[in-house]
């Protein structure tokens, strides 16, 4: 079994029934959701674990399994089932398109990894209806969430599991620095290389608002500082159309840049 480091340790004695780790990257997210959930297999009892596609289940599935290896009953990856001798059942559902994921299921732990990055509003929706409910006959069951945030949404599954109390969630906070492995001077690279607010959401793990965010500055698209002159030839022009409608007719905004593609001459881009 793995050993819980020294953050995921602070923060699962500090747990609730209900948890939203809210994490940087590299912090151990998934180790920890593999730890747990094996942990309440080999205890005879039944697990759900949860992530927005099947590519994100496929490395706890196997580390699940190799893990459980000695006192596996059966197994399979197509079904998404792991059945231990101790009677402990684990279930593995993608939940992409899938607004019957755990229904019919009974559960005593719930895990849900990187569930800032499923679908809003369709994953309240799935929370409420299928997910909840399977652990309504067990008094001591626990659900544990956990990602990194997807920008500051109030739509956002995980921004509402951490902000509205009425959902009943204890907010974890574990920035990356909290994961003794990582090392300081690799994480301060980061911290210098990223766009602050990239750092900010990836490594701090904070609830980053996005909107009317420039990545890239206007000097990184100057040559010496100055514009470059029109390409008197090229191979060819195209527009890149940025289009939105959200939240009513005063925020509604469509940019268009053109450029030009030439493959001879001393700039092979040009934004014209």
């Amino acid at each position: 079994m793995p050993i819980l480091h020294t953050g995921q340790a602070a923060i699962y004695h500090s747990r609730a029934r209900r948890n939203a780790v809210r994490c940087g990257r590299r912090w151990g997210k998934t180790k920890m959701m593999v730890t747990l959930g094996a942990d309440r297999a080999v205890k005879g009892r039944r697990v759900g674990i949860f992530a927005p596609e099947h590519k994100q289940l496929r490395e706890p599935y196997e580390e699940i399994l190799s893990i459980l290896l000695p006192i596996r009953k059966e197994s399979s990856k197509t079904d998404g089932r792991i059945k231990v001798i101790t009677g402990g059942v684990i279930d593995f559902w993608p939940l992409i398109d899938n607004e019957l994921a755990g229904r019919g299921r009974e559960y005593d732990a719930v895990l849900i990894d990187e569930a800032a990055f499923t679908k809003s509003p369709q994953m309240m929706g799935i929370w409420e209806r299928s997910i909840e409910p399977t652990l309504l006959t067990k008094p001591k069951s626990e659900v544990w969430v956990f990602s990194t945030p997807n920008g500051d949404n109030q739509e956002n599954f995980f921004w509402q599991l951490c902000r509205n109390e009425k959902l009943h969630f204890r907010e974890h906070y574990a920035p990356t620095g909290t994961n003794p492995y990582v090392p300081v001077d690799e994480l301060e690279r980061h911290r210098r290389e990223n766009h602050p607010r990239v750092f900010q959401q990836e490594y701090l793990a904070e609830f980053v608002d996005w909107r009317g965010v420039a990545f890239f500055a206007l000097e990184k698209l100057l040559v010496d500082g100055q514009p470059v002159d029109y390409p008197s030839g090229c191979d060819e022009v195209f527009a890149v159309i940025d289009t939105a409608v959200k939240q009513g007719t005063d925020h509604d905004s469509t940019a268009v840049s053109y450029w030009a593609r030439s493959s001879f001459g001393p700039h092979p881009l040009i934004c014209l």
